[in-house]
């Protein structure tokens, strides 16, 4: 709340165009985050219970691309911050759908979870890349790092309730634990693997909705 108060302040305040941009992403991050506090205090008293409530709506199926381009607006300023480039992959079709069955602002959170995570065990000057692969009746989401990459001891607690790598470079160690049980629950998979070219890929893979 007091983020937030302080974002309302500064907005009243003659500030450059540029300067009210990163305010409104402020604003709208800070509203994201109140949010999310309210989900977990809900979900995992229950092991995400409300999930129960989702019904699959065709009409109203997330795209996987609106969403990645949300959250690299999103996390740009942060990204900069850390002098570490964020980018959707050339070679992803704009012009098509990349409907995925899910919601929308769950969606955007996974996306944006597996970004932080890779942002994190990122050097400066590096990229972190977030790839779209249609495969047939499922999307892949991709998102590449080019970090030291995971250590075999903790290769296998990733996706679990708080975990944390040896430096405890993660937050709560929810972040990666909320990505499995949503992508899951949406009859998706998710996982993670090293680059033949340095750094990690994690990835999701969700179904298209019927009729896509």
């Amino acid at each position: 709340m007091g983020i937030k108060g302080g974002f309302e302040l500064l907005s009243s305040e003659p500030i450059s165009d540029k300067g009210r941009k990163f305010l409104e992403i402020g604003l709208r991050q800070a509203n994201r985050q109140e949010s999310l506090i309210r989900e977990i205090l809900q979900a995992f008293s229950a092991e995400l219970e409300s999930f129960k409530s989702f019904h699959l709506d065709p009409e109203k199926s997330p795209d996987a691309l609106q969403a990645a381009k949300e959250v690299l607006e999103a996390l740009l300023p942060a990204f900069d911050i850390n002098q570490v480039k964020l980018r959707i992959d050339g070679a992803v079709n704009q012009s098509r759908s990349w409907k995925v069955v899910g919601e929308k602002s769950r969606l955007e959170r996974v996306i944006s979870n597996l970004a932080e995570n890779a942002l994190r065990h990122s050097s400066a000057n590096s990229t972190v890349t977030i790839r779209l692969i249609d495969e047939s009746d499922r999307i892949l989401v991709a998102i590449d790092d080019e970090g030291p990459g995971i250590a075999p001891e903790l290769a296998g607690a990733l996706f679990q309730k708080f975990a944390q790598g040896k430096k405890g470079r993660g937050k709560i160690g929810l972040g990666l634990y909320f990505c499995r049980i949503t992508v899951e629950h949406w009859g998706g998979e998710i996982g993670h693997h090293p680059r033949e070219e340095g750094g990690t890929r994690f990835w999701f893979r969700l179904p298209k909705p019927q009729g896509n």
